[in-house]
């Protein structure tokens, strides 16, 4: 069974779970973002998932060569505080649940008030209710687009794989296209690949009729149309594609939508956190 987004890993807040007694080797320093926030990040933990950080830092070999500074400037401070949660926990954290706008029926304060309120005051408070669960909806789609294109950056495929589990547990849990999956998958990776897979399964079977509408005006990558096209055409001239729910769909999907890295391992066998039963501890 996926796990419930309403109560995510507050993985962020645990980023200070290694403490400085338990470091086994010496820091990296990683600088982020256009004001190149510092990380001091011990140098067996940013290998936990991929040899990046390692190939930047040290570009020469010997025992007394110390360690270079790694800097990121594409990437946002909120990403990269994610990815370092992760690394450390293997909770993947977006948004904290308090942040979510609540509704006047899960509001006791709201649900109270609104029998002294008018009509036209319920009114507006549903509308204020609309626009803020529209930003929240954007504010987390921007976060994981942030996380992805870390990822990608830094070329590591278990986090990208883990961002795809995560989407993937969203559309579950709200039935809806919450993630700019088209547009940050098919930018981040020119070849075909499983995460593009999970683009198309995505839009051919559970977007919406109107989504189609906009496909012209959303001006989505050429490829994506293309990968669209030699999947749902053949399948028209055999049956009709219905719009499915995310839960089935997705039921049995397990690394379906996983690049893996380069031995073809999955995160979930690779990640400390994984293999120790402690994720999100």
């Amino acid at each position: 069974m996926p796990r419930d987004p309403g109560k995510y890993d507050r993985a962020v807040d645990q980023r200070t779970h290694l403490t400085t007694s338990s470091l086994k080797s010496e820091p990296i320093t990683v600088l982020v973002g256009k004001k190149s926030k510092a990380f001091n990040i011990d140098r067996s933990i940013l290998r936990t998932s991929c040899t990046y950080f390692e190939d930047q830092a040290f570009t020469k070999k010997g025992k007394n060569v110390k360690p270079r500074q790694v800097k990121l400037p594409d990437t946002t401070v909120r990403a990269f505080e994610i990815y370092q949660a992760w690394l450390q926990t293997g909770g993947f954290y977006i948004m904290e649940e308090e942040e979510a706008p609540s509704s006047p029926s899960t509001n006791p304060t709201m649900a109270n008030d609104r029998a002294v309120r008018s009509d036209k005051e319920d009114d507006a408070a549903e509308s204020r209710l609309k626009k803020a669960h529209k930003a929240h909806a954007e504010e987390e789609s921007a976060k994981w687009r942030e996380c992805y294109m870390l990822g990608n950056a830094i070329k590591d495929n278990g986090f990208q794989d883990a961002c795809i589990d995560l989407a993937q547990e969203k559309m579950i849990s709200e039935s809806g296209k919450i993630m700019d999956l088209v547009k940050c998958i098919y930018e981040a990776k020119s070849t075909w690949s499983e995460r593009r897979k999970f683009v198309v399964d995505t839009a051919a079977h559970l977007w919406k009729g109107e989504a189609f509408e906009w496909v012209r005006c959303e001006n989505y990558h050429r490829d994506f149309l293309e990968d669209m096209m030699k999947y749902v055409g053949p399948k028209m001239r055999k049956e009709i594609l219905k719009r499915q729910f995310a839960a089935a769909f997705f039921r049995d999907a397990g690394c379906k939508y996983h690049d893996h890295n380069r031995r073809g391992d999955c995160y979930k066998e690779t990640h400390p956190a994984y293999k120790s039963g402690e994720k999100g501890k």
